[in-house]
């Protein structure tokens, strides 16, 4: 009886380590789960940046693109820099994948005469000025766009590179990921008859876009002819 009541001593002691060994490998799994995932993501979009960076400072030093004001360089510059073919005086980013939900729109196919008509100058963006919206689009094409591929929870991932920088939300890249892919996104439509987009949410930021020269823009469809 003795020696049993030693054997099942021996195992519940066993149990128990085996349980304490159980936690901590779940406890050092989740830390490398984290560091493989969230700060690993982060790295990237932090290294795309300075790599973006460097190359606008090697294109302004060697008879490229001038930045702007405020730092930000020219859409068309920044998409060479990039890498991203375009056609002279235009900037095409179709070649970005987009999150789920969303698809490419050529401005060709919005109907730009008739849905700005009363956004023509600047003095007609109240909300947002003219100039971050279009700072907002230049962040979005050498900031955002080449780092989305492979992020689960974009927002959050900006919302944390924006803290490491310092930068406050209301001119972080958190922001401008929410302006274009958040619930006020931009949201095209059309019926079954209809050959061009009307453009329910948005038209503020197709304006900046088509000034900049893009050739699309990232939207959101009620697609009568295409789901038709």
């Amino acid at each position: 009886m003795e020696e049993a009541e030693d054997a099942l001593a021996r195992v519940r002691r066993a149990q128990r380590n085996l349980e304490a060994s159980i936690r901590t490998y779940k406890r050092e799994a989740q830390r490398l789960d984290e560091l493989t995932t969230t700060t690993t993501r982060d790295a990237m979009v932090y290294l795309r940046s300075v790599i973006s960076d460097l190359r606008a400072y090697f294109a302004a030093e060697h008879g490229g693109w001038q930045p702007a004001a405020g730092g930000f360089g020219s859409a068309v510059g920044e998409a060479y820099a990039s890498g991203v073919a375009v056609a002279a005086g235009t900037v095409d980013p179709t070649s970005f994948a987009l999150p789920a939900g969303f698809r490419w729109i050529p401005l060709s196919a919005i109907d730009l005469a008739g849905e700005l008509a009363d956004v023509k100058t600047e003095e007609d963006f109240k909300k947002v000025s003219y100039a971050d919206v279009r700072k907002g689009l230049d962040l979005l094409h050498t900031e955002i766009l080449p780092a989305l591929d492979g992020i689960t929870d974009a927002s959050g991932t900006f919302a944390r590179l924006d803290a490491l920088n310092g930068v406050p939300y209301a001119k972080g890249l958190q922001r401008v990921y929410d302006a274009f892919f958040g619930t006020d996104s931009i949201y095209l439509s059309r019926g079954p008859e209809g050959s061009l987009f009307s453009i329910t949410n948005g038209r503020h930021r197709i304006r900046a876009a088509a000034d900049a020269g893009w050739t699309a823009v990232p939207a959101r469809t009620s697609d009568g002819i295409r789901n038709g």
